[in-house]
């Protein structure tokens, strides 16, 4: 497959910060983050016509029956068990294709690969095209659907919490193609064990770039696209359907950060860039988390009460893996237990959710998101 640039083929509105850790959005809140300083991206990502590709492949699926049925964008790309025995031989002399990566290098892939390392990548990606995944990094199970929770939790863990890369241990693994974050330390000898596709985390570039930049590693932009088009038919459904929920009420995403600090979260993050794909609308206080550093403003409990003119709320927990409205954090069952929060009109309503909303990076847990606004949609008035 033949590459270009790309600049603005995937919407730019689902912008996400840049991460500084194996697992940016499994611990972002757990402890206080540095400032990133954001850049706009150019020729770090690849041109893709997505709109031509649909209309040939969705018309092929359409004619062969595929698509009367309603399938769903995990039923068109299949459940990937994220996992290879560690008897099978590595892909070394199996076909290769030449790719351009992110950052402007050319990359020798093999055309289909069978051992592949996620080190604060795309995990949940490479899952949803079904790519067999070896090793990745501590508490990656925490930042993937469900669907790929048991099976990512089984697998050998190269990379710790705290970001330091077991060097040997990926080399013990036999990868024949690796994923990982620009900047980590130990970039150059990652790169000596196998071909290394890397992410640039300086940019701010959308969860569904990211996802196409994967897809496009492994040889799988057919399944991207067949993939994006079920989610933006979901999108433009529930933006139509509750068009006056959407549009008449208003809606906060509330990230607890620690015992004394909660974050109303910014559109540049994925959780309001939905709604705001949806034509929701905000409250009064989201112009100041819109102009925040760091994705968000961060506010004390004192100004719990600043968030009383939210109709519905989205809780992100923490970034932790929550989607059925389990709280897990500490800090989020401390901040729900405050009694400002509790007189919350969103809270006294029920019409309040709680979604990993952050950890947003690939098709079937932006799908289950939209379904949760879409619950939430269904409680209030119009």
């Amino acid at each position: 497959m033949t590459s270009a640039l790309l600049h603005s083929d995937v919407d730019r509105e689902f912008v996400r910060k840049a991460p500084d850790s194996p697992t940016p959005a499994a611990h972002r809140h757990v402890t206080k983050e540095p400032t990133m300083t954001t850049t706009t991206t150019n020729s770090t990502l690849f041109e893709i016509d997505i709109e031509s590709r649909f209309a040939a492949i969705v018309d092929q699926l359409t004619r062969r029956g595929f698509l009367a049925g309603g399938i769903t964008a995990a039923g068109i790309l299949g459940l990937a068990a994220c996992g290879s025995s560690a008897a099978d031989d590595p892909a070394s002399a199996a076909p290769t294709r030449t790719i351009e990566a992110p950052l402007g290098a050319s990359l020798v892939v093999p055309s289909e690969p069978k051992r592949v390392v996620a080190l604060g990548a795309s995990i949940s990606n490479l899952c949803e095209l079904g790519v067999p995944v070896v090793g990745t990094w501590t508490n990656a199970e925490n930042a993937v659907p469900a669907a790929y929770k048991a099976a990512v939790a089984k697998l050998p863990k190269v990379q710790a919490a705290d970001g330091t890369i077991d060097v040997e241990a990926i080399a013990a693994l036999r990868p024949d193609l690796i994923f990982v974050w620009s900047g980590v330390s130990a970039l150059e000898r990652i790169e000596k064990i196998a071909p290394t596709f890397v992410y640039d985390s300086s940019s701010s570039i959308t969860w569904q770039q990211r996802a196409q930049q994967t897809a496009y590693a492994v040889d799988k932009i057919n399944a991207f696209d067949v993939a994006r088009k079920a989610y933006r038919a979901e999108v433009a459904r529930i933006r139509t359907a509750y068009a006056a929920q959407l549009a008449n009420n208003h809606w906060y995403v509330v990230t607890p950060w620690d015992d004394a600090n909660f974050q109303l979260e910014a559109v540049s993050t994925p959780g309001p860039a939905a709604l705001k794909e949806l034509g929701a609308r905000f409250g009064k206080q989201q112009k100041h988390a819109d102009t925040a550093a760091n994705g968000g403003s961060k506010l004390s409990m004192e100004l719990i009460t600043d968030l009383s003119d939210a109709d519905a709320m989205i809780f992100d927990d923490n970034g932790y893996g929550s989607t059925d409205g389990t709280l897990i954090s500490a800090n989020g069952r401390h901040l729900i237990s405050q009694p400002a929060w509790k007189r919350l009109p969103a809270v006294t309503s029920g019409a309040m959710t709680v979604y990993n909303a952050f950890n947003i990076d690939n098709f079937t847990s932006g799908t289950a998101y939209l379904h949760a606004i879409e619950a939430l949609c269904k409680k209030l008035k119009g």
